[in-house]
C-alpha cells in the first residue's frame, strides 16, 4: 500500500522524519495550548491497516483465534479511552476499477506463499516455523473486528465511498483530529493539516508510544516543498503508477546521480515547475521520460489527483454516530468527488470490457444523475423507488450497516473475493468461488429485484473471484437469480418492524442457501449455531465433506461457549493437516457470503447474534478435527457435556435432515 519504498527510506535514511513520540504527552501538550484540559481528542483509524497489525503473532494457519483477537481489540480501544481519546474507524469500500490491475497482481502474487504454507504442513513442519511473509489475515477477523469496535466498544465505524485514505484525511481535517493511526505512506503525501500521522506498526500500548511520519521533515530533508510530494510519490510508484513501469527511469537516474533513488527522484522533481498550469504543459515530456510514452500523462494526472482532497463534504462528520442511521448532508452525487463527477460512465452489464474505467467508486448512469441530485434536495419523485432505495443503501453503507459488497453490487460494481488458503492444484475440495456461486446469484436477485432491468431483461453482475491462476484474467458475469416469490422491497426489508417482515426475512435468507432446508427448524436453532449449520448443510448437500469433518465443526460451534480466552489460548497449535486447514478456511470464508446474504435480507439475525467468535476458534477446530478423524465419539467431541451434546444433535439433525 502507498508509495513504493518511501516508508523504508524514511525509517532508515531520514530518521528525523519519523520521531518517536509519547501519545499521552502530546495529548497533554495539545490540551494545554488549546486551554481545554478535559477535551476529548479524536484519532481516526485506518481499519484495514489496523486489522492485520493488531492480529500480531496469534496463530492463523489453522484458522483465526477470534476470541483472543476480540480481547486484543477491546484492549486497544480501552488504551486510548484511558487517555480520553476517541477512536473513529474507517474501512475500505470496493476497489476502484483503475486499480484493478494492481488488485489482480497482488492476488496472484499471494498464490505462491499460500501453496508454500500448505506444502510445509504436508511435510509436518510446525505452524510456528512457517515464514512470516506467508501470513494472510484469516477469514472471520474483519467481520469480528467491525462488530467488536462498533457494538462492544461503542466506536464510530464508517465505510468509505471513495478512497479510504482520502475520506480519512477529509474527516481528520474537518474534525480537527489529533491523529491518523495507520500504516500507509499515502498519508505522508496528503496534506493532513495539523493532524499527526501515527504509525500503527510502531504502536506500543504499554507505554503509549509510536512513531510519527512527518511530511514536513521529509520534504525539508529532500529540499522539496510539501506541495511537490505528490509528484515525488507518483515517480516513485504507487497503487496507480506501477513501479515496474518506472524501472527504466529509476535506472537512468541512478546512473546519472550519485545519491540514493529517493533523493535522485527528488532532485529531478526540483527541476520541474511547482505551478500546476506550467507542470500540466510539461506532462507529455515528463511522461515520456519517466514512463516511456507521452500518452501516459493521464496516468500521472490520475496519480496526482489521488492525493488531492475534494472540496465537497462527502464524508461523515464527528457528530454522526455509527448507529444513529442519520443521513449525511452532502450536496454531491453519492460517492463521487467533484473531479470524479466530470467523468461518470455506466459500468457495462452485458459483456466484459478490457478497457479499465477511471471513474469513481460507485458509477451512476447519466440518466439517473439528476434524480440523485434531486433526492438530496428533497425534490425527487415519490415514484422513483430505485433511486430512493439506492440512497438508503448508500447511507447504510457509509455507517457500516451493510457489507461493502451490497452497495457495490447495487451500483453495478463487481463482487470480489481474494486469495486464501486454497489449493487449486487439487480437486478434493471445491473452490470457495464455486461452492458459493448459487447463493451469491440469489443474493444479487434479492438486491436487484427493484432495479429497472436492462434490455436483455436479466441483471448481469461482474465478479472477480480467485479460483485459480487464470480465474482473474477478466471479470466473470453471472445472472442475478430472482427470489422464488418477490419480496416487499429493500426499503421495507431493511427498515420494517412488522412481524410478517421477520418471516419474510427468514424465508429469503434460508431458502437462498438451499430450498431443501426446513425454515422452521433453522429458526429454532440457538442463534450462534445458525450460520455454521447452514454452511455445513450446503457443503453436505454438495457432498464436499466427510461426516466426521462436519462433526468436527459442529462440535467446535457447540462447545466454544464453554471455553474462555485463557483456555483457548492454551490449546496446542499443532498438529494440523493440510486438508484440515483448507476445510477450516472454506467454512470460514463461506461466512463472508452468508453475512452478505444476511444483510441483503434485512438481518433476520443481528450482527451480534452472528458474531463469528461465538461459533469458531481455529485451534479448537483443529483439535476437534483431529479427534473426529481418529474416531472419537460425539459425546467425547462435545466434552461429555449434556447441554453441548444437545446443541450438537439439534444442529446435526438439520444438516442431515434429508439423509
Amino acid at each position: 500500500m502507498g508509495v513504493r519504498g518511501l516508508e523504508s527510506y524514511m525509517e532508515t535514511s531520514c530518521r528525523a522524519s519519523v520521531p518517536l513520540v509519547n501519545i499521552a504527552d502530546r495529548a497533554i501538550e495539545l490540551r494545554r495550548t488549546s486551554l481545554k484540559p478535559d477535551q476529548e481528542l479524536i484519532i481516526v483509524v485506518d481499519g484495514s491497516c489496523c486489522l492485520r497489525i493488531l492480529y500480531g503473532d496469534l496463530e492463523w494457519v489453522g484458522g483465526a483465534q477470534l476470541q483472543q483477537y476480540k480481547e486484543k481489540a477491546k484492549h486497544f480501544v480501552q488504551a486510548f479511552k484511558d487517555l480520553n481519546m476517541r477512536l473513529v474507524f474507517f474501512f475500505d469500500g470496493p476497489i476502484l476499477e483503475r486499480k484493478r490491475k494492481t488488485w489482480v497482481k497482488k492476488r496472484l502474487s499471494k498464490l505462491k506463499p499460500m501453496y508454500q504454507v500448505l506444502d510445509a504442513i504436508n511435510k509436518n513442519k510446525p505452524t510456528h516455523n512457517i515464514p512470516k511473509h506467508c501470513f494472510e489475515l484469516p477469514p472471520g477477523v474483519a467481520q469480528l473486528a467491525r462488530v467488536t469496535f462498533k457494538i462492544d466498544c461503542g466506536c464510530q465505524v464508517y465505510q468509505t465511498l471513495k478512497e479510504c485514505d482520502e475520506e480519512i484525511t477529509e474527516y481528520a481535517r474537518k474534525n480537527r483530529a489529533f491523529g491518523i493511526l495507520a500504516q500507509d505512506t499515502d498519508y505522508v503525501i496528503m496534506d493532513t493539516g495539523d493532524t499527526l500521522y501515527l504509525s500503527m506498526k510502531h504502536l506500543n500500548l504499554g507505554n503509549m508510544t509510536t512513531r510519527v511520519y512527518d511530511r514536513w521533515n521529509l520534504a525539508r530533508s529532500l529540499n522539496l516543498d510539501p506541495s511537490q510530494l505528490p509528484l515525488l510519490a507518483t515517480l516513485m510508484g504507487n497503487d496507480i503508477i506501477n513501479v515496474e513501469h518506472l524501472k527504466r527511469f529509476h535506472l537512468q537516474l541512478n546512473r546519472e546521480g550519485n545519491l540514493g533513488l529517493v533523493q535522485n527522484i527528488a532532485e529531478y522533481v526540483r527541476t520541474l515547475p511547482r505551478d500546476e498550469a506550467q507542470l500540466k504543459q510539461m506532462l507529455p515530456d515528463i511522461s515520456k521520460k519517466t514512463l516511456g510514452h507521452p500518452f501516459k500523462k493521464s496516468d500521472i494526472v490520475c496519480s496526482l489527483n489521488s492525493y488531492k482532497l475534494c472540496a465537497t463534504d462527502t464524508h461523515p462528520t464527528g457528530q454522526l454516530h455509527g448507529g444513529s442511521g442519520q443521513r449525511f448532508a452532502d450536496r454531491s452525487t453519492p460517492g463521487f468527488s467533484q473531479r470524479q463527477q466530470r467523468g461518470l460512465q455506466p459500468f457495462p452489464q452485458h459483456k466484459v470490457s478490457r478497457r479499465r474505467r477511471r471513474g469513481g467508486r460507485f458509477p451512476i448512469h447519466p440518466r439517473t444523475f439528476q434524480a440523485y441530485l434531486g433526492y438530496e434536495r428533497g425534490e425527487i419523485s415519490r415514484h422513483d423507488n430505485w433511486t430512493r432505495v439506492m440512497v438508503e443503501a448508500r447511507n447504510k453503507h457509509q455507517i457500516d450497516k451493510l457489507p461493502n459488497m451490497v452497495y457495490a453490487v447495487m451500483s453495478g460494481l463487481p463482487f470480489e473475493s481474494s486469495t486464501s488458503l486454497e489449493d487449486f492444484r487439487q480437486d478434493d475440495l471445491p473452490t470457495f468461488a464455486s461452492v458459493t456461486q448459487l447463493i451469491r446469484q440469489q443474493t444479487y436477485g434479492i438486491l436487484l429485484q427493484e432495479k429497472p432491468p436492462p434490455e436483455s431483461g436479466v441483471h448481469m453482475v461482474p465478479e472477480w473471484c480467485m479460483a485459480g491462476p487464470r480465474s482473474l484474467d477478466q471479470a466473470n458475469y453471472v445472472a442475478a437469480i430472482p427470489p422464488a416469490s418477490p419480496h416487499p422491497g429493500l426499503f421495507a426489508l431493511w427498515n420494517g418492524e412488522d412481524e410478517r417482515l421477520v418471516s419474510v426475512r427468514w424465508r429469503l435468507f434460508v431458502s437462498s442457501v438451499s430450498r431443501n432446508l426446513n425454515i422452521s427448524r433453522v429458526r429454532y436453532l440457538p442463534s450462534h449455531l445458525v450460520i455454521p449449520t447452514l454452511i455445513l448443510f450446503k457443503l453436505n448437500e454438495l457432498d464436499c465433506l466427510y461426516e466426521w469433518e462436519v462433526n468436527a465443526m459442529l462440535a467446535t460451534a457447540s462447545c466454544i461457549r464453554h471455553y474462555d480466552v485463557a483456555m483457548l489460548k492454551a490449546l496446542p497449535s499443532d498438529p494440523v493437516t493440510a486438508r484440515g486447514v483448507r476445510v477450516s478456511n472454506l467454512i470460514m470464508r463461506f461466512t463472508f457470503v452468508l453475512y452478505f446474504l444476511l444483510a441483503a435480507c434485512g438481518y433476520p439475525l443481528t450482527e451480534r447474534e452472528t458474531d463469528p467468535s461465538l461459533f469458531f476458534d481455529g485451534k479448537l477446530f483443529q483439535v476437534k478435527y483431529n479427534k473426529s478423524k481418529a474416531g472419537c465419539s460425539i459425546e467425547e467431541l462435545c466434552d461429555n457435556e449434556p447441554d453441548l451434546l444437545e446443541d450438537f444433535i439439534m444442529a446435526y439433525d438439520v444438516v442431515f435432515q434429508n439423509h
